[in-house]
């Protein structure tokens, strides 16, 4: 079911504490659907959202720590004889989607997101097609005041399998493995902190995709939108941030990525692609009284490969990743800033005839 959902809190809570306040929110979906046929269509369609906390409004007069875990599991398998298999996977996990807290002593927040699948679709004589939607975030939209120190993370983690698997008859029996992965830690946030200030994002998106076929095309695209013409794996650590810190602050932006797409066929065209946008810190916008570290970090690693005995072979892999990307930056004290990024991109195309 498409509107399946889990969620931890519903929007519309607002909690007051006069003390000390120590809160964990946790959604976990697991979703599963599997199609086998001989004659007809298998058609397997795995589709789930969870949200840890969304639209919380909270006020607390002492120290605060708070927790959202947020989570998707599950898959889609579809096995057809004679005739096409389809296998869809649509997940979406946050963590938190919207917050305003304000606090009156030490501000503690984590949130993480994940989801974790497979797509797996095969046919012995007709077209074979496995995609996968897949978004993680660990925090969006938040509004937070800690009057001492604060300490803030959110983390967003895609692991996926995408497999499209068959033999067909004619050249049209095509074996297409397609999918749209999105990840970012931290989105759209407002932070002031009275004291010491670290913040942490990261976002990280691990993606195995295959497209296999002896009689027909193999074609195999990671970062492939049916909505969107040119479409781009978007892995963000930190985007849109604003800073406010009195003290000493530690800010961390870190964009990780793992691509290995394939495609081979034996009989026609075989065409492989993968692309990502990878940021590890975008336009932060930041003030703080003291001295202050900021590490934005990139690594991505994308390995294409296309190979076809009889017809045609194309791989393209490519990618857009910077550190830090834009924003306002003060510092009163000693300023240490790193912006690394690691981006190894490998495309094969082999082919016999």
């Amino acid at each position: 079911d498409a509107t399946s959902s889990v969620t931890g809190i519903a929007s519309g809570m607002d909690i007051s504490i006069g003390g000390l306040s120590d809160l964990m929110a946790q959604a976990q979906g697991t979703a599963d659907a599997d199609a086998s046929t001989v004659s007809g269509q298998a058609t397997a369609l795995a589709a789930q959202q969870s949200m840890g906390i969304e639209d919380l409004e909270m006020l607390v007069s002492s120290d605060s720590d708070l927790s959202a875990i947020s989570s998707v599991f599950g898959g889609a398998n579809a096995d057809s004889t004679a005739n096409r298999a389809d296998a869809d996977m649509e997940f979406d996990a946050t963590g938190i989607d919207g917050i305003s807290m304000s606090i009156g002593g030490i501000g503690s927040l984590a949130s993480t997101a994940s989801v974790n699948g497979s797509a797996d679709a095969s046919s012995v004589s007709d077209m074979a097609q496995a995609s996968a939607d897949m978004d993680a975030t660990g925090i969006n939209d938040a509004h937070l005041f800690s009057s001492s120190d604060g300490d803030i993370s959110g983390t967003a983690v895609i692991d996926a399998t995408v497999n499209s698997i068959n033999i067909g008859t004619e050249s049209i029996d095509k074996a297409f493995a397609f999918g749209d992965f999105d990840a970012e830690g931290i989105t759209e946030l407002e932070l002031g902190v009275g004291g010491v200030a670290s913040l942490i994002g990261q976002a990280q998106v691990t993606v195995d995709m295959n497209a296999s076929s002896v009689q027909g095309k193999a074609e195999a695209n990671s970062a492939y939108n049916d909505n969107i013409l040119e479409s781009l794996n978007q892995i963000t650590g930190l985007g849109n941030v604003e800073l406010d810190g009195a003290s000493v602050g530690s800010i961390t932006g870190m964009a990780i990525g793992d691509f290995t797409t394939t495609a081979d066929s034996v009989s026609e065209d075989a065409s492989a692609s993968a692309a990502q946008s990878m940021r590890g810190i975008e336009n932060l916008n930041l003030d703080l009284g003291g001295s202050g570290t900021i590490n934005a970090i990139v690594n991505d690693t994308s390995y294409v490969s296309a190979s076809s005995v009889s017809g045609n072979a194309s791989a393209t892999a490519s990618v857009d990743a910077i550190g830090l990307d834009g924003g306002d930056i003060h510092i009163a004290g000693d300023a240490t800033i790193v912006a690394s990024v690691n981006a190894q991109s490998d495309a094969v195309a082999s082919t016999v005839g």
